[in-house]
């Protein structure tokens, strides 16, 4: 089953707001046991369709279907190359390293309907819901030092910010590195991969997971506080409009800086910072532990701890961090 197939069935289905099985199979020119076996793939994948015993079929939840040109008609004018979306991938920020060979310096946006292995930071997995959250990963070219490169999340955390304002999504913070909170429960969170260094510029692979329309059976996958989007307004959102408003500033703000470094967003970085003075506690991935209380970044995007009278500065990399009980 492919992503066009999946765009007709739903769009079938929530035409009617439930179909029967006799007319969808009509409308999909699709035998008994063909779309018997799509729908129960699209339900392994965690979409929530239910039949009714008048073998009716009905969407539990609002999806809506990626659509490359809904997703261009919102992007600013800018050349950019948006691969068709997928049904389902193992990992959206995983295709694009494993096809970097095809980036040719314009950025690449990958969006799916799912994903088998969605990864956060450290391995992590990223819980989504088919059909309904925003899961996308954007390749991208960086004239800034591989140093600078820590700060890559900071500017997309705030960009992920700045276009959810414009929605009038308010109370977000930046839970450094790459964690966007609403009340210490996790809206979104952003994946940062380099995959290569060409003329002193950095290509990276920046991923992001937001959660819009977190359907049950997801819900029970989280292992943390979370909230979506349709908790925090009553509005439609349009899940492709939202994603071409996300790369309108990411886009935007990495010309920004290439152009200031972290000098750009020190402003925002203050009013978004949601570990600034708060005791914490930083693990690493080899097993050590310190703690201290928060003190902001530096230029290269690296937290600045106080610990003691000593301050240092901690590396995204392979740490977590979390506040002291």
């Amino acid at each position: 089953m492919d992503h066009q197939l999946f765009t007709q069935l739903i769009s079938s289905i929530k035409l009617h707001s439930g179909i029967s099985r006799v007319q969808l199979m009509a409308q999909l020119k699709l035998s008994e046991k063909t779309l018997n076996s799509y729908v129960s793939y699209l339900q392994t994948l965690g979409l929530q369709l239910i039949q009714t015993k008048n073998a009716e079929f009905f969407l539990v939840q609002n999806i809506q279907p990626l659509c490359v040109t809904e997703i261009r008609r919102a992007l600013s004018a800018r050349e950019i190359d948006i691969l068709p979306p997928f049904l389902t991938v193992e990992s959206t920020n995983q295709h694009l390293k494993n096809t970097k060979s095809a980036f040719t310096g314009l950025s690449r946006l990958c969006v799916t309907e799912h994903q088998s292995h969605g990864r956060g930071r450290r391995s992590r997995q990223w819980v989504s819901s088919i059909g309904s959250d925003i899961m996308l990963s954007l390749h991208v070219r960086l004239n800034i030092p591989v140093n600078e490169v820590g700060g890559v999340s900071i500017v997309a955390g705030i960009s992920i910010i700045e276009a959810l304002a414009d929605l009038s999504i308010r109370g977000l913070l930046i839970k450094w590195p790459n964690d966007i909170f609403w009340k210490n429960k996790k809206l979104a969170g952003i994946l940062i991969e380099s995959t290569n260094l060409v003329d002193n510029c950095v290509e990276l692979v920046v991923g992001i997971g937001l959660n819009m329309s977190v359907s049950a059976t997801s819900a029970k996958l989280i292992d943390q506080a979370w909230v979506d989007t349709k908790q925090l307004t009553s509005k439609h959102l349009s899940r492709n409009v939202l994603i071409a408003r996300i790369v309108n500033r990411l886009l935007d703000n990495f010309s920004a800086y290439e152009n200031s470094g972290l000098d750009a967003f020190q402003r925002q970085w203050h009013d978004l910072d949601y570990l600034f003075k708060k005791n914490i506690v930083i693990n690493s991935a080899q097993g050590s532990q310190c703690s201290g209380v928060a003190m902001g970044v530096n230029k290269r995007g690296e937290l600045l701890v106080q610990t003691g009278d000593r301050l240092i500065n901690v590396v995204g990399g392979e740490v977590s961090v979390r506040t002291a009980r």
